[in-house]
């Protein structure tokens, strides 16, 4: 195509509306790519609960108590999950980089896992999560904000649905979530 004396090269509308569109392409790109790292670790962090629940339950399967369970236990024997970190102070944090606590509790009948400093979404995610495999669990009760969900008989019947669960969770990155198991 042959450029007349007047078309030397594009127009500077031209140039604005291909960085515009070049612009556009890009922050899409990095939306998707975000969204899908935050699936990632909402999906790592559910995985993370099962795993620790899984690993404390096959450690004390021969004991008649969970009275030995504690942090340093689970650290010391290598129980946790592997992407769990471990600070040098001992600290355990999850995903989202809030506290993981494991404790005996009932004079060792039970024992409670406890996620804080979750954002919205993880805590929503978490708190329907459907504890129940072939009709059982060993899931006695969760925590959602200090709000308790049982399975029968209480104002949050487990799983919590949606609403309840967008209800109980709040907006701001301090939401904590505790599983006390049999």
């Amino acid at each position: 195509m042959k450029r007349t004396q007047n078309q030397k090269g594009y127009t500077l509308l031209e140039s604005i509306m291909f960085i515009a569109v070049i612009t556009a392409v890009s922050i899409g790109i990095v939306k998707v790519v975000s969204s899908m790292l935050d699936r990632y670790k909402i999906s790592r962090l559910t995985s993370q609960v099962a795993e620790l629940q899984k690993s404390i339950n096959v450690r004390f399967a021969a004991a008649e108590s969970y009275e030995k369970l504690n942090m340093g236990l689970l650290i010391e024997e290598n129980l946790l999950p592997g992407d769990i970190s471990v600070g040098s102070g001992g600290g355990v944090r999850h995903k989202f980089n809030g506290l993981v606590q494991v404790n005996a509790v009932l004079s060792g009948r039970a024992y409670q896992i406890r996620f804080t400093k979750l954002p919205k979404q993880p805590c929503v995610e978490l708190a329907i999560q459907n504890w129940a495999h072939d009709q059982y669990s060993n899931l006695i009760f969760m925590k959602v904000n200090g709000v308790p969900a049982k399975w029968r008989n209480a104002t949050y019947i487990m799983p919590l649905s949606v609403v309840q669960a967008e209800t109980l969770c709040h907006d701001e990155l301090n939401n904590e979530i505790t599983w006390r198991f049999q």
